[in-house]
């Protein structure tokens, strides 16, 4: 892919440049694709890399664009041919897979196309849509009884077994993402003090905590991982030393589910995070201290884990603050 961004009106074209001109404009040739679309699409990969999206951001992109391409080029359209109407037909496309893919596919090419008119490649076609709403979804989390039955399964099984257990206990005393948890390096790892440094999204710093349980279950890990030698600046990885990637960590947590016979729910990274957000508010915890530990921008965010609070729940905080014990 060849790409020539023009910026000073000075420039000729040349023999050497024969893309550059007076205008202010991209030009944008691409060998694997005659649409134009597909090479916007790289350009503003790379944009948003250079703009220092996380890795998690960048696969979110993709993961919506990349259909586009797809289904543009189905079609037989080009950048150029594109409106309005395309990109409700294409998320209407996507709303068949499910109302969350949708609203996900909607705020990505919202922004998409937002950057493609700033670049002078095509009007803002998503301009607008209107993002659909989003499905408010049951959290099922884990009890303490499953989790306990996953961490029975971590005991007797060398390094792996002390990596998985210190990754289950870290995940869920934190709370944090999986991409956060393993982003994590030892020099952000402060184990004496029972906390931790992570780049959140929007490369956003935050300290997140654990408790003695969880230090020790690290301690036992990197005990093991000394023993076999193992040198990275990366916390969780593999028997052999490369860094555990997204896959690897969500098969790990959705096989010790499956092995501990938990049928019901999904066992993944995620879930964890659900448990430790519905754990820290049963245990005490208030919304707005979740809210900073979760890195959650908006409380609204936070608010969905005490919509997921159960009856009983709620029969016991009521019994503790009874309104009507008070007189």
């Amino acid at each position: 892919m060849a790409v020539i961004l023009c910026f000073w009106p000075g420039w000729t074209a040349s023999p050497e440049f024969p893309c550059l001109s007076s205008k202010r404009s991209w030009k944008v040739k691409s060998k694997g694709s005659e649409n134009g679309l597909d090479s916007a699409v790289k350009m503003f990969i790379l944009d948003r890399r250079i703009a220092g999206c996380t890795t998690a951001t960048i696969e979110a992109y993709k993961s919506q664009l990349t259909p586009l391409v797809r289904w543009v080029e189905g079609r037989k359209l080009a950048l150029v041919s594109l409106r309005e109407e395309h990109v409700r037909e294409f998320l209407l496309f996507r709303q068949q897979v499910s109302q969350a893919t949708l609203h996900a596919a909607t705020v990505r090419l919202k922004t998409f196309f937002k950057w493609c008119a700033e670049q002078g490649l095509c009007h803002d076609l998503a301009a607008r849509i209107r993002k659909p709403k989003q499905e408010t979804k049951v959290i099922n989390a884990l009890s303490i009884e499953e989790v306990r039955s996953m961490l029975a399964l971590c005991k007797s099984n060398g390094y792996v077994g002390r990596r998985d257990e210190a990754f289950v206990r870290f995940l869920l005393d934190t709370g944090l993402r999986v991409s956060e948890a393993l982003d994590l390096t030892t020099d952000r790892l402060h184990l004496d003090a029972g906390r931790a440094l992570v780049n959140g999204k929007g490369q956003k710093q935050r300290y997140v905590f654990f408790g003695p349980k969880t230090t020790r279950a690290l301690l036992r890990y990197f005990a093991a991982r000394d023993k076999k030698r193992l040198c990275s600046s990366v916390v969780f990885v593999n028997h052999d030393g490369t860094p555990m990637n997204r896959r690897h960590a969500c098969q790990t947590i959705t096989r010790l589910g499956r092995r501990a016979n938990i049928r019901d729910k999904r066992c993944s990274p995620h879930t964890l995070r659900h448990s430790s957000a519905l754990l820290f508010l049963r245990r005490g915890g208030d919304s707005l201290s979740l809210q900073r530990l979760l890195g959650h921008t908006t409380l609204s965010m936070t608010n969905r884990y005490l919509g997921s609070v159960s009856l009983d729940d709620l029969e016991n905080e009521h019994r503790k603050a009874s309104p009507g014990d008070a007189v």
